[in-house]
């Protein structure tokens, strides 16, 4: 374990915070809340933010936030960027039977939903009440490359000396912590992702393979909420 980028991921709730605080003194100026921030200058900003709009926005600005201060610190041990966040060539091959998986993956935790939640629902309730699409913008294209690079990049610097093995089941867990509030069933599901990705990565060595991967599933996770709207 390489306890120096271990004290940079302990300080990332901090960034997160002020991130948030940041985004609330924004919010203050009208220029922002028209044109930047896609919202009615009439909403508070408490209501803002748990609006579709407002979600979109504080995952931007605290996802930027975290991995522009990971980038800062990424070379505190004589490291490149590239080796930090294993921005490199793939240099083993996704199999079949890995892509396999994320396709199973998907259709295995959308019929989860679809028998056993609303999370979905409401979802795609509250994106069709609001003729709103960048939430998923969000979540197709800048969740699979900030949480890869967290995730499946710096953490696996920071849990480097583990086995592989190791570094997979830990970096899932985390993955799925992040997440939370969420039903039992897709803490487990996204444990599951996150173990088939690490695997991915620790067979690649490469973070590339794995955001294509991640966008990929939500992509097919995203059209099952906005056309299908289960």
């Amino acid at each position: 374990m390489n306890l120096k980028y271990l004290v940079v991921v302990l300080c990332t709730p901090l960034v997160s915070f002020f991130a948030v605080i940041v985004l609330g003194a924004l919010w203050e100026y009208e220029f922002v809340r028209n044109k930047l921030l896609f919202s009615n200058t009439a909403l508070t900003y408490d209501l803002y933010i748990e609006s579709i709009n407002g979600t979109a926005a504080l995952y931007l600005y605290t996802s930027l936030a975290v991995v522009t201060f990971l980038l800062i610190f990424a070379r505190i041990d004589g490291s490149t960027i590239r080796e930090v966040f294993a921005l490199s060539k793939a240099k083993g091959s996704i199999s079949r039977d890995c892509i396999l998986a994320i396709l199973i993956y998907v259709l295995l935790s959308s019929s989860v939903f679809y028998f056993a939640g609303s999370t979905i629902s409401s979802t795609y309730e509250l994106v069709n009440n609001s003729h709103n699409y960048i939430f998923f913008l969000i979540v197709i294209l800048a969740a699979p490359i900030f949480e890869e690079l967290i995730f499946r990049g710096y953490l696996f610097k920071v849990f480097e000396g583990l086995p592989s093995k190791g570094k997979v089941l830990i970096t899932s867990i985390l993955f799925s912590c992040a997440h939370l509030p969420q039903e039992l069933y897709s803490f487990l599901g996204l444990l599951l992702l996150g173990a088939l990705l690490g695997e991915i990565r620790v067979r690649t060595r490469s973070v590339y393979p794995v955001i294509f991967l991640h966008a990929l599933n939500n992509s097919l996770f995203g059209y099952w909420v906005i056309f299908i709207g289960i």
